[in-house]
């Protein structure tokens, strides 16, 4: 799913952390929480970033392994990806693009001990064919796996899926939404909801080349993708600059909701390869 050349560049890259992590021991993220000291706790593998004053030089002399030392205040973070399932997702490589983000995002969090969790919705959140969080390394390939072998579901209900995710009492931590957003029922509530129960929340809106350039040379019939038979017949230059002005105005309101409400937002383009997307647009924003 991911090359040799991106995983080799993933391994220099963490979660960037701008709250207070509320974790279990055994990540690589220092809690700001007081009353925590720096007790041994554990060994880990050491991983490329890692501070080289943990390394423990006697168990390396014994074993020529190289392992750190984790302390008790250096915890696991939480990273929740929901991922839209919603026949949207299917318009150009929306779906294959949301799977490799996962794939990505789920690698650096695996490979720091982080807790990491997948959970799929449309119309409401897929908790039976969720990704369960978990941490550690042993867990990369069969979530690959996993990954490969979502499908598209029906229409989306950001609302009552986010809201169902804000209320499954999970650990606040990271939480990055994977989808075009793109739903006549609208997404406020939903994002209201994750952030008052204390989540971080950011989303990544992929955008595909029909949704941002689509080619209309003849008369067509507007359709849903998600409900159906058709609406709106759409011919011409200025239906097709209509449209585009639609879409930007859409977005447009979703980036300000988002920046009102402190919910990060990345627009993606599906078409830029997707190194150039994690190297570009996500790191220093969501990686380090």
């Amino acid at each position: 799913m991911l090359d040799e050349r991106l995983l080799q560049q993933l391994n220099t890259l963490h979660f960037m952390v701008r709250h207070n992590v509320i974790g279990r021991v055994g990540g690589r993220h220092l809690s700001k929480r007081k009353g925590l000291s720096l007790d041994f706790a554990e060994h880990r593998s050491y991983l490329p970033g890692d501070d080289y004053r943990y390394i423990d030089w006697n168990l390396y002399g014994r074993l020529d392994r190289l392992f750190v030392k984790v302390f008790s205040r250096e915890e696991d973070y939480p990273v929740y990806v929901l991922f839209d399932l919603s026949k949207s997702m299917g318009i150009g490589n929306k779906l294959q693009r949301a799977q490799e983000l996962a794939a990505v995002l789920g690698y650096v969090a695996l490979k720091d001990h982080n807790r990491f969790g997948v959970y799929p919705f449309s119309q409401r959140l897929e908790v039976e064919c969720a990704w369960l969080a978990r941490s550690g390394w042993k867990h990369t390939l069969p979530f690959f796996d996993y990954v490969r072998q979502l499908k598209l579901a029906g229409e989306t209900d950001f609302n009552h899926a986010l809201n169902q995710f804000a209320h499954s009492g999970l650990a606040r931590g990271q939480v990055i939404i994977l989808s075009d957003m793109f739903c006549e029922a609208g997404y406020e509530e939903g994002l209201v909801a994750l952030r008052t129960a204390g989540f971080a929340v950011l989303v990544f809106q992929l955008m595909a080349q029909q949704d941002v350039a689509p080619r209309l040379d003849y008369e067509v019939w507007l359709t849903s993708s998600e409900r159906g038979p058709a609406r709106r017949r759409l011919g011409g230059p200025e239906a097709v600059q209509s449209y585009l002005r639609s879409v930007t105005r859409y977005c447009t309101q979703l980036q300000e909701f988002c920046h009102h409400h402190e919910v990060g937002h990345l627009r993606l383009l599906t078409q830029l390869p997707l190194e150039q997307v994690v190297l570009e647009q996500l790191r220093g924003r969501v990686l380090r």
